[in-house]
């Protein structure tokens, strides 16, 4: 398994596929399109495990620029195991969305990363931010003020299982506030796993934040009217420009 990128026509017709080979196995997992059609995309390579990884442990992650057509601009490594989102900055470079393993109070934990590049690609800094439990992110947003929101989920900030978090940042990475939420249904939350995926800033400023909720174990509640807590639910949450909740919602697959 090797990076690749693949464009394909609106009536969905290959128009063009270009592969990236190195050594051991990589992916590519974000991708960001300029205005005059050049493609940034982030990712791994030269791990150790092939198929599908969720957590990259031991990968050289990586940012790298082509033309419309695919061909490599430039390709540049990444002091992180992997990428996975990519935005462009203000300032014309571009950051990085990972999760790694990095030192909190003496234990090895998986913890959200950003890491800000030039318009080269080379690295200029970049930021952690661990928790006292596990905490990974899938997904980031720009903010309007140049900042970044970053969606993911987390045993720690005092959560009884998984919840989903939101971090926010400045520009130059530095956290602002985290905010934590979970178990929309009100079930056992020692049983509820909350996941969330993806994020984007409202036109109101604040935040909308979208994964789901369900539990993976024997235990077995059904209380609330969009199902039990067997049933995975998408869940959406939604804040005000300071992280405060607003509302949150689970939806179910409507009448049968």
């Amino acid at each position: 398994m090797q990076p690749a990128l693949m464009a394909i026509s609106p009536s969905g017709e290959i128009l063009w596929t270009q592969t990236y080979p190195d050594e051991g196995y990589g992916s590519l997992r974000g991708l960001h399109r300029l205005n005059n059609g050049d493609i940034v995309a982030t990712g791994y390579r030269n791990a150790l495990d092939g198929g599908f990884q969720f957590i990259v442990d031991e990968g050289e992650g990586f940012i790298m620029k082509t033309d419309s057509q695919g061909n490599i601009v430039w390709n540049t490594a990444l002091d992180i195991s992997q990428g996975t989102k990519v935005r462009e900055a203000a300032d014309g470079g571009f950051v990085v969305l990972s999760t790694g393993w990095v030192v909190e109070n003496d234990e090895d934990r998986h913890a959200p990363i950003l890491v800000k590049t030039t318009a080269e690609g080379q690295q200029e800094w970049k930021m952690a931010y661990p928790s006292e439990g596990m905490s990974q992110a899938f997904d980031f947003d720009q903010t309007e003020d140049g900042g970044y929101v970053l969606a993911g989920h987390t045993t720690g900030y005092e959560s009884v299982n998984w919840d989903c978090l939101m971090i926010r940042t400045d520009s130059e990475g530095t956290l602002l506030w985290s905010q934590t939420f979970g178990n929309p249904r009100g079930y056992n939350p020692e049983f509820i796993h909350d996941e969330c995926y993806g994020i984007r800033q409202t036109p109101d400023g604040g935040f909308v934040m979208a994964g789901g909720s369900g539990d993976e174990y024997s235990y077995s509640e059904d209380t609330h009217p969009a199902g039990s807590s067997d049933e995975w639910k998408v869940y959406v949450v939604k804040t005000d420009s300071d992280g405060t909740l607003k509302w949150e919602a689970v939806y179910d697959d409507g009448p049968d």
